[in-house]
């Protein structure tokens, strides 16, 4: 069964609607465990400033992951492959 936060992918967009920059959030499930341990890679593979990239928990309050989604927030799955293609975000 895939993750209900990041469909499976491992990593998240947070998007805030007062026009803030956006964050990268590292899920808590399995595929997001094993990219945890790559942060800097990750950050590469994403072009997103390593300042932007956390775990999901400190981006999300833990009563929101089942919904991923709070007020004044939007989660966005993204797609570690594509992102290498293309920069998050666009």
């Amino acid at each position: 069964m895939s993750c209900p936060l990041c469909h499976g992918r491992g990593v998240i967009k947070v998007c805030y609607h007062d026009g803030a920059a956006f964050d990268v959030g590292i899920c808590s499930c399995g595929k997001g465990q094993r990219l945890r341990r790559h942060q800097d890679v990750l950050a590469q593979v994403l072009k997103v400033d390593v300042a932007h990239l956390a775990y999901v928990e400190t981006l999300l309050d833990p009563e929101d992951f089942p919904a991923g989604m709070r007020p004044g927030v939007a989660v966005v799955p993204v797609d570690v492959t594509e992102a290498g293609r293309k920069k998050v975000g666009r």
